[in-house]
């Protein structure tokens, strides 16, 4: 019997170490008997199989000439004997019916693994990844909208019900990339002797400031007529959180005068806590609807960093009430 292995992630629980991994040895792992499925991957530094996870869900993202669930079966179908067939990507842990991606595949000895992380320390790291990605939820609304993902012991029984081997760790136990990965691969039979590991941080940390940014900027967005692509829009928030880090650097980049720049360092303190949003509505307040309204009708036909000047400015004196 051919053998399946699944890693489901989670979200933001080493998914990026794992899959630049799995990239930079994937030679060697196939040495060892691990084949890593062609089909569905992304066009990333790290290996990812997003559009097995959308062609399975039928989302419009889905490329057919990426390859799909089909082609990922003739992969698996075609391995040598003894050979194992790897798929990873965190959109699977978003199922709340494993069994419609396990039927598919139901010849084969399937092995999933994940990885867990207590919800205290996922929320905030989840919340900031969807403003990154666009997303104009309030922390609060976040928290009710993505209730499922963010309860990892609830995911972890829907797949144990599924009669297979499912295996799960908490990520809190792990201190290294290296001992994230050794136990991965000791999790499935392959000795971790002889690979070199990265230890450096893949993915970058969001200040609360930065993040503070993205939120306004994707209100600002959802509430314009600008209609942008998926990927200049990308690019845009990416330019924002850059232009806030140089912000943070050196007040004076942007000719703010000091009224403006003490309001943004007051009213950008700590403002995703999930104990001061409960508490306070600031984000949803009076003057952040009068700062959207004035923002939106406004021609946004700038460059990135002028735009992000823009609203900066705008932002600054609608919290310290000058009139605009």
């Amino acid at each position: 019997m051919k053998k399946l292995i699944l890693h489901i992630g989670f979200h933001k629980t080493g998914s990026t170490t794992l899959q630049s991994f799995f990239a930079k040895n994937e030679n060697e792992l196939r040495r060892r008997g691990l084949w890593i499925a062609n089909a569905g991957r992304e066009n990333k530094a790290h290996l990812i199989h997003s559009h097995l996870f959308w062609d399975l869900v039928e989302s419009d993202l889905f490329d057919s000439k990426k390859g799909g669930l089909n082609e990922c079966k003739d992969e698996l179908n075609h391995l040598p004997n003894r050979a194992k067939l790897m798929i990873s990507t965190e959109g699977f842990s978003r199922l709340k019916k494993p069994k419609d991606l396990l039927s598919l595949f139901d010849e084969a000895e399937i092995q999933v693994i994940a990885f867990r992380r207590k919800k205290s320390s996922l929320a905030s790291s989840l919340y900031i990844e969807s403003l990154k990605a666009g997303s104009n939820s309030t922390f609060i609304e976040f928290l009710d909208k993505e209730s499922f993902l963010l309860d990892h012991d609830h995911i972890c029984d829907l797949w144990r019900k599924e009669n297979i081997d499912f295996i799960d760790f908490d990520i809190g136990d792990f201190s290294s990339n290296k001992a994230l990965v050794t136990t991965f691969l000791n999790s499935i039979g392959i000795d971790h002797d002889g690979f070199t590991f990265n230890e450096k941080r893949l993915n970058t940390s969001v200040s609360e400031s930065e993040a503070f940014a993205l939120f306004l900027a994707n209100n600002l967005l959802r509430h314009s007529n600008l209609r942008l692509p998926t990927s200049e829009k990308l690019r845009f928030l990416s330019k924002i959180r850059s232009s806030h880090t140089d912000l943070a650097r050196d007040q004076r980049r942007f000719d703010l005068t000091e009224l403006e720049a003490a309001a943004l360092n007051t009213k950008l303190s700590n403002p995703f806590t999930p104990e001061k949003l409960r508490s306070s509505r600031e984000l949803d307040s009076l003057r952040y609807i009068k700062y959207v309204t004035l923002m939106s009708a406004r021609h946004l036909d700038v460059t990135p960093g002028e735009r992000m000047l823009r609203i900066l400015r705008e932002k600054a004196r609608t919290f310290t009430n000058q009139s605009l």
